[in-house]
């Protein structure tokens, strides 16, 4: 049995509403299902919802980190390696 919410779940859109090429929004990271169906969804499904943005979000930044690191590991091996062109 499912237990009735007292509270409405909000939506977790922070106005953004722009989609990158796999559907999600770069806002709030809902898939473009996800958004349409959001007034339709039970508040378990719409707290699963947000579960799922959140792993989105904690990847997408985990990601830019990788990258900030790896150019930043670039640039120091660059820094420690100078071209031979000063030769």
């Amino acid at each position: 049995m499912q237990q009735v919410e007292l509270f409405p779940v909000p939506s977790p859109c922070i106005d953004v509403c722009q989609s990158n090429a796999k559907g999600y929004c770069l806002g709030c990271l809902r898939s473009r299902a996800e958004r349409q169906k959001w007034h339709d969804m039970m508040p378990a499904e719409k707290l699963r919802v947000i579960d799922l943005c959140a792993l989105r979000k904690a990847k997408l930044e985990a990601i830019i980190q990788a990258k900030k690191e790896n150019k930043k590991e670039k640039a120091h091996v660059k820094s420690e390696n100078p071209s031979n062109s000063e030769v």
